[in-house]
């Protein structure tokens, strides 16, 4: 499908568009600088600035055709968030920035949303309603398919929409589809804004003769991903003599201005489920509080002011402004750490103060006639009783294994060392070493787990605010990312949601932890001891005395605990399971056996627990073995077992047997083996014992000749998941692979990719991550059959697996059509 560049009328531009362009003091004083300054660029450069602009104002227009509630993202927020950006930049430095800057500062802010405005050709494509007389692309083709794995993925709101379908509630179904669109629309309108730039104005954006382009992609991507990837960019980009570029400055400013005019991307639930977001009362009510003539900005003050109807309206602006506060924070590490190896001392002047918070004193209930408050506000909410809540998480859907304790243990430590190792580098040492030790033995008739780490250790900051704060992730909080951005890092933690320590108790009533805080090298903090007698107690917080930076943490493990009866042996072997994939060596001492636990290679990895219970070898199986060597994120070893004969694969084989004798008639016995959905299948007949007096009649038997199986790692860490829908019974509401063919596998998801899990880590998310996991493991193992056979085998191959596949196989069918 091509689609024309819009074509916008001059008069409309002069109309619309420039009355409220010279109430801008940026775009005024890049005015100024292209047409009284001697820079030759300057003409072409307003030139171009006001056709981008020209087309970015109209095309927004069309955001309000599928994201009417989004009504943050329409024309008028490009003006807004253009008048905030001279607020936010104090006039000193708007004087020092360069032509170049200013220039890229008044595109992104008119482009970096634009992908909120796809055509509606494009949407009417996902939705599979094209007219009859465009012929759909195959990049189309793709579009659409990936619009409906998000549907796919969707799963309540997909079940919705079925469900109003069948009564013939079509209305219905068409909001919540339009729901989908919009949310579909959001979630990717970063990409779509880079794909529009790149088709319509690539090589366009010109300074001189540099071309901007990548830069423009550059900052409206970023303003989309973590503010902390801003420090990657290149501090100051040399665009001339004496002329450069700050690329992070700009995008901070971007970001800043971007939710300064309350994003409705992160508009809450409590909106739609309070006021009925739906209605044109309240979405003009919300619109009224969030305008742009409540705030009051300066470069010491951000103060937001309202006067509200609704209690979920204020409490909606106070959390705005609490996500405000974390970004002034966050742009605030990123200002104060540009720095330029090639220029020194580094431009002052981008290094500008920012008011460490929101003012939001001014934001209370409406007054009556009588002057007073028309509601009391109190951030009232449901309370949670501690010991109920985690006897219950504790007894069923959050953990239920009482031996996953071990795991979270181990999955922290495996955290806190490979972060210390990131700091260590920077820190301009390579002598460190991450080390795990893992111990089990008896004290005093006590069975007792003891997990040390020489990591980062904590210090009672971390304590309070992460450590016994259910919920909270250290890991999820500015604080990291404001390390990591230190780190300039792509380092990705295991632990995810702050609920490890709660496992803790399903063994245990008892914990002692010994830890102390590395901050830079060889500054360490004071060393502490905790003890946690329960999952109500106080922790009692002493002196501690261990002298090196990390954690020890010690169970005094219930009586009745799950290793009591196991044998050292079986010990180690359950410690080395829980982490299949260990990033670095691991200690395991149980009573007085040692081993260490070492990364294994992919084509020493043992398949054979993995073919328990079958029967004989098959003369009619054979199996390749498919190495996975881990450079596009997946790493392990895999057999696919396939039916062959006469050197050829086969989708099925006929088997007849002797003729019997068998009560005076001639019998005579058929079967089959069969490739089905993750299994071959073998059916045989056999006589029906139900029928022993009267003629023998014969009935059909079925079992499982082969069966897909699996084992999986993720980020080093086992998940106690099978891969494979079972053919006992799977539920397809979890995330499952259903493939025309047999696997047996034993992977691992490394760092560089990533699949989202439960919080009990024992379901995968059906999510895109899945779905691209999934497509890229089938791509990876097909190629590694293509290499291993013939091209007369693999064609034939190919063939069966299209005539098997089901209608769940489409992205193993499509990984087979790009190979």
């Amino acid at each position: 499908m091509h689609h024309s560049q819009p074509h916008f009328p001059e008069d409309d531009y002069l109309e619309e568009i420039t009355a409220r362009l010279n109430k801008s003091v940026i775009y005024n004083l890049f005015v100024n600088r292209c047409e009284l300054n001697a820079d030759p660029a300057g003409p072409a450069a307003l030139t171009l600035v006001n056709k981008a602009i020209n087309y970015s104002y109209h095309r927004h227009k069309l955001v309000i055709r599928h994201m009417g509630e989004y009504t943050l993202h329409d024309s008028e927020h490009l003006f807004r968030l253009l008048h905030l950006a001279s607020l936010i930049i104090p006039e000193t430095t708007l004087k020092e920035l360069s032509n170049p800057e200013l220039m890229l500062l008044i595109l992104s802010i008119f482009f970096h949303d634009i992908g909120m405005a796809p055509s509606e050709n494009t949407v009417r494509n996902w939705l599979g309603i094209l007219d009859v007389d465009i012929e759909p692309t195959y990049e189309d083709t793709l579009e659409q398919e990936e619009f409906l794995r998000f549907v796919a993925g969707r799963e309540i709101e997909k079940n919705k929409i079925d469900n109003y379908r069948k009564q013939e509630q079509y209305a219905n179904a068409d909001n919540i589809m339009r729901f989908l669109v919009s949310e579909y629309i959001r979630i990717t309108h970063a990409d779509r804004a880079i794909e529009i730039i790149k088709k319509d104005w690539n090589g366009k954006f010109e300074y001189r003769d540099l071309n901007l382009t990548p830069l423009l992609a550059t900052l409206c991507r970023s303003h989309n991903e973590d503010g902390i990837k801003l420090l990657e960019l290149e501090n100051l980009k040399p665009v001339g003599q004496g002329t450069y570029i700050c690329l992070p400055f700009l995008g901070a400013i971007l970001r800043l201005t971007d939710i300064l005019d309350f994003d409705s991307k992160r508009t809450p639930d409590v909106l739609y489920s309070q006021l009925f977001i739906k209605d044109p009362t309240s979405i003009r009510e919300w619109k009224k509080h969030r305008a742009i003539k409540n705030w009051t900005i300066s470069a010491h003050t951000i103060s937001f002011s309202a006067e509200c109807s609704h209690p979920a309206i204020q409490h909606s602006i106070l959390q705005f402004c609490k996500m405000i506060d974390y970004e002034l924070k966050s742009c605030s590490t990123i200002l104060h750490n540009l720095h330029s190896n090639d220029i020194k001392p580094f431009p002052t002047y981008y290094q500008i103060s920012l008011p460490p918070k929101v003012d939001t004193n001014h934001v209370r209930p409406e007054l009556d006639l009588e002057g007073k408050f028309i509601y009391t506000y109190r951030e009232s909410a449901f309370k949670l009783n501690n010991r109920q809540i985690i006897e219950l998480l504790m007894g069923t859907k959050l953990y239920g294994q009482p031996d996953v304790a071990l795991r979270e243990l181990l999955q922290n430590s495996i955290d806190t060392c490979l972060l210390r190792s990131k700091l260590e580098k920077k820190w301009g040492n390579n002598s460190y070493q991450p080390k795990i030790v893992v111990s089990f033995f008896k004290k005093d008739n006590d069975f007792v787990l003891e997990v040390t780490d020489n990591g980062c250790g904590m210090d009672q900051h971390i304590i309070d605010n992460f450590y016994s704060n259910i919920g909270s992730s250290y890991y999820k909080s500015s604080e990291f990312l404001e390390l990591k951005s230190s780190l300039n890092s792509d380092y990705t933690p295991i632990s995810r949601f702050g609920i490890g320590i709660l496992s803790y108790f399903m063994i245990t009533d008892n914990i002692q932890v010994q830890t102390r805080r590395v901050y830079e090298n060889y500054n360490y903090g004071v060393p502490l001891h905790i003890t946690i007698e329960g999952q109500e107690s106080i922790f009692f917080i002493k002196p501690g005395t261990i002298q090196v930076p990390g954690t020890k943490t010690t169970l005094i493990l219930h009586k009745n605990n799950p290793w009591k009866k196991s044998p050292p042996d079986g010990i180690i072997n359950y410690i080395k399971n829980i982490i299949p994939y260990p990033p670095f060596d691991i200690e395991i001492n149980v009573e007085n056996q040692n081993t260490i636990h070492s990364l294994i290679k992919p084509d020493e990895i043992d398949l054979s627990q993995l073919k328990t219970n079958y029967s004989e070898p098959h003369p009619n199986l054979t199996t390749l073995s498919i190495i996975l060597d881990g450079e596009q994120g997946i790493s392990g070893k895999c057999d696919v077992i396939l039916i062959e004969e006469n050197g050829l694969p086969q989708k099925s084989i006929d088997f007849l047997s002797d003729k019997i004798e068998i009560r005076g008639e001639s019998i005579q016995f058929k079967s089959k083996i069969k490739i089905s959905e993750n299994s071959i299948d073998f059916t045989y007949d056999r006589i029906d014992t139900l029928n022993l007096n009267g003629p023998v009649k014969l009935d059909t038997g079925y079992s499982v000749l082969r069966e897909s199986r699996s084992k999986i790692a993720l980020h080093g860490i086992d998940l106690p998941v099978s891969l494979f829908a079972s053919w006992q019974g799977d539920t397809y509401k979890r995330a499952k692979i259903h493939w025309p063919l047999c696997f047996h596998m034993d992977v691992n998801i490394d760092k560089s990719l990533d699949i989202n899990l439960n919080s009990a880590r024992n379901e995968i998310l059906i999510d895109d991550k899945w779905f691209y996991f999934e497509e890229l493991l089938a791509k990876l193992l097909l190629t590694g059959i293509k290499s291993k056979v013939s091209g007369d085998y693999w064609k034939e191959l190919a063939k069966i697996i299209t005539e098997t596949a089901g209608s769940k196989d489409q992205l193993f069918l499509r990984s087979l059509n790009s190979i």
